[in-house]
């Protein structure tokens, strides 16, 4: 489910591409592009968050699921606790932001296995 929520994300982008260029003069804008960094696109939370809601995904199970597999870019706070956003200034404001990775490969998980030599297991 979270695989088809980020291929969402990745199609809604790319659909709305004008309202992420830093001179968009329509009603709506939904983000910013990074300069220097076409990968990425920063995206307004409440607009992400009511992207996703609109489909049927939870805002929140995925932000985390996208935080885990690197595809939005975290904030380290004072007690561990850690941000699924970063904070940026738009016309002159701070906002925070869902810094989205464009980027549709997922990294691949490799599992190392030891040899346990235990008589005490089962098998």
């Amino acid at each position: 489910m979270n695989r088809r929520a980020f291929n969402f994300l990745l199609d809604w982008v790319a659909s709305n591409r004008e309202q992420f260029t830093n001179n968009y003069k329509g009603p709506q804008r939904f983000g910013i592009e990074e300069q220097g960094d076409p990968g990425h696109v920063l995206v307004f939370s409440t607009v992400f968050d009511a992207a996703l809601r609109k489909e049927g995904y939870s805002p929140k199970k995925t932000r985390r699921w996208l935080a885990a597999m690197g595809k939005i870019t975290t904030t380290p706070e004072s007690g561990g606790r850690v941000r699924d956003m970063v904070q940026r200034r738009v016309d002159g404001a701070r906002v925070w932001m869902v810094r989205l990775s464009l980027n549709d490969e997922m990294p691949t998980e490799q599992l190392e296995f030891q040899e346990v030599d235990d008589p005490d297991l089962p098998f």
